[in-house]
């Protein structure tokens, strides 16, 4: 593979400043001594910048502070029924001890927040620029302040939240690349086959991705040909036993699957001169769902070459294929930091329903409301009588029914019952007379 000699492009970058401008704002009580005040001030600054900093790495920042909100109040529930305990309030305890109790509460839970997941310690520096109250509401404080984010510290207390039980368990990034030639061949470029043009670039493809990686990926492999044939294997498994045979290569693992075309429109054999058309798209696919995540469509390009004896061809088409991946790899890397894995498949009959569209609103609903359980749903077999869906989702199957159940009383004239057979679930939709739209 001497005659590859791949260059490599690099671009200048200025860093900015990694500091962040955060506000905060915390309402006092009387009592409330000034290094409380500060404190409290300070950590609502910090939550401010953290929230920045997750819109800076591109996560999913909505699902985060939801699921560690849920967190903090089940720690709060915790810590207010030990207290009441401890203190021995009742529905017949005296005002004056339900109020010692309320204040104890107050400065437990605020102490206890300061310290949950560690979030603090995201922060490497801070300065604050400004504090203040409001002139009408005294109690109201606000705090102006400028920090930095350890992005590695928080990337960390990231996924502990979003990816649930296996957040431990980060999984490989595959690189499959497949090559479409039209009008030439590799023999043509000078080498002896697909393996070897391929390689070379997969390779540096693979470099770029160890260096810019996010956390929740463990490693960056090219998908040989023993993965392969898993992979077929695991494509002929039906979507209900999919959970228990998924070989461990592939366990919490993503593939990016890239089709290159390479089209030879034009060669002037006098002047030896080329002319390319290149084409390509990428597709982000989760291995243990078998779910397409993302689609990615690379930049038409129209190249001519002019070939001597000291140029390559196929250097040249080597490096302009390395090349035109790369604009496309940050939205990868991106949509890779907002995976989250799933532990669980259940599979649901939709059975009774009046007609295809009202399955359709409900699977929506399913979908929008089941974003803390990072649910996924797809669709199997639909006939006139009944229709089947998948859901792969981070959670228990009581909390699936729980979040189904819920929806009953999201949409006027959605009524339906949950009846288990075995490990099927099934929807029947409670209606009088049936219309077809199949």
């Amino acid at each position: 593979m001497k005659w590859i000699l791949l260059t490599l492009l690099l671009s200048q970058s200025i860093l900015a400043s990694d500091f962040i401008r955060a506000n905060g704002k915390f309402v006092a009580e009387d009592q409330d001594s000034y290094d409380f005040i500060q404190k409290q001030l300070i950590h609502v600054g910090f939550l401010d910048l953290i929230d920045k900093k997750l819109d800076q790495l591109g996560l999913n920042k909505e699902l985060f502070w939801q699921k560690y909100n849920e967190g903090l109040n089940q720690n709060y529930t915790k810590i207010e029924e030990d207290l009441k305990a401890k203190l021995k309030i009742t529905e017949s305890s005296s005002t004056s001890d339900k109020a010692k109790f309320d204040k104890l509460l107050r400065n437990k839970k605020f102490e206890f927040r300061e310290k949950f997941a560690r979030i603090n310690s995201a922060i490497t520096r801070f300065v604050i620029k400004k504090k203040s109250r409001s002139q009408n509401y005294p109690r109201n404080r606000y705090i102006t302040l400028e920090g930095t984010v350890n992005s590695s510290v928080l990337n960390k207390i990231y996924y502990k939240f979003v990816s649930g039980t296996k957040s431990s368990e980060y999984g490989s990034f595959f690189i499959n690349v497949d090559y479409q030639l039209d009008g030439v061949t590799f023999s043509d470029l000078g080498v002896e086959n697909e393996n070897e043009f391929s390689n070379v670039i997969t390779e540096k493809w693979i470099e770029w991705f160890q260096k810019n990686k996010p956390a929740n990926v463990s490693n960056v492999r090219q998908l040989n040909e023993e993965n392969k044939d898993q992979l077929r294997e695991l494509q002929k498994i039906s979507s209900e036993e999919l959970m228990g045979n998924i070989p461990s290569a592939f366990v919490n693992s993503l593939m990016l699957d890239v089709q290159i075309q390479i089209i030879r429109e034009k060669f002037d054999k006098k002047k030896n001169q080329y002319e390319f058309q290149y084409q390509g798209s990428a597709y982000l696919k989760d291995l243990q769902t078998g779910l397409v995540v993302d689609t990615y469509e690379l930049d038409d390009q129209l190249k001519v070459y002019n070939i001597n004896e000291s140029i390559s061809l196929a250097n040249i088409i080597v490096n302009h294929v390395y090349t035109m991946a790369l604009g496309t790899f940050p939205q990868v890397v991106s949509s890779v930091r907002k995976m989250t894995t799933v532990n669980s498949i259940q599979k649901i009959a939709f059975v009774n329903f009046p007609n295809i569209e009202q399955i359709y609103a409900l699977i929506d609903l399913i979908k929008e409301r089941g974003i803390k359980y990072s649910l996924k749903v797809t669709l199997g077999n639909i006939t006139r009588e009944r229709a089947e869906v998948f859901c792969f989702y981070d959670g228990s199957v009581s909390e699936l029914k729980g979040l189904i159940n819920s929806l009953k009383s999201a949409k006027k004239g959605l009524e339906f019952d949950i009846v288990e057979q075995g490990t099927l679930l099934s929807i029947k939709y409670n209606v009088m007379e049936r219309t077809s739209s199949l």
